[in-house]
């Protein structure tokens, strides 16, 4: 049997949040729209703060709407930034220029990501010999929306 430590697991809920800074107006969409699915998991970030106080763990939860960027998303994907969701226009996200794509990746994509890779290193970087990596997936509703690492060196 596998056992881990609380200090080896680490719980990533990117789509735990609908906020939307106020520069961006809602994007043009209405308060309804921003509490419904296509803004973000709704109960992921109760569930993944729920997780991590029983499993005594760390999280990391999306602070920002996935209709602003999607951090699920790799950056070539064209649904990074959608501009459609479920037969809905993001009005805010058409013919974004390139700087505010720029800002939107450094500002918030990069961020969260270089967050999750210092704490996966530190992980990795723990004294346990050599780790294998055991991913763990937890599936909310349709959409893989939390994401479990554990790492053990124990086999059997």
């Amino acid at each position: 049997m596998v056992k881990y430590s609380s200090n080896q697991i680490l719980i990533i809920a990117d789509h735990a949040s609908n906020y939307l800074p106020k520069e961006y107006y809602k994007l043009g969409l209405t308060s309804v729209f921003l509490n419904q699915h296509i803004a973000f998991d709704i109960g992921v970030k109760e569930l993944s703060l729920d997780l991590s106080n029983r499993l005594k763990c760390k999280v990391i939860q999306g602070k920002y709407s996935r209709l602003l960027i999607d951090l699920n998303r790799d950056l070539d994907d064209p649904t990074v930034i959608p501009e459609i969701v479920d037969r809905k226009i993001i009005p805010g996200n058409i013919g974004l220029s390139k700087s505010e794509l720029r800002l939107r990746v450094k500002k918030i994509y990069n961020k969260s990501r270089k967050l999750i890779n210092r704490i996966f290193l530190f992980i990795l970087a723990m004294p346990m010999g050599i780790p294998l990596l055991l991913p763990f997936f937890l599936i909310y509703g349709s959409y893989l929306s939390l994401i479990v690492f554990a790492i053990s060196t124990d086999s059997g």
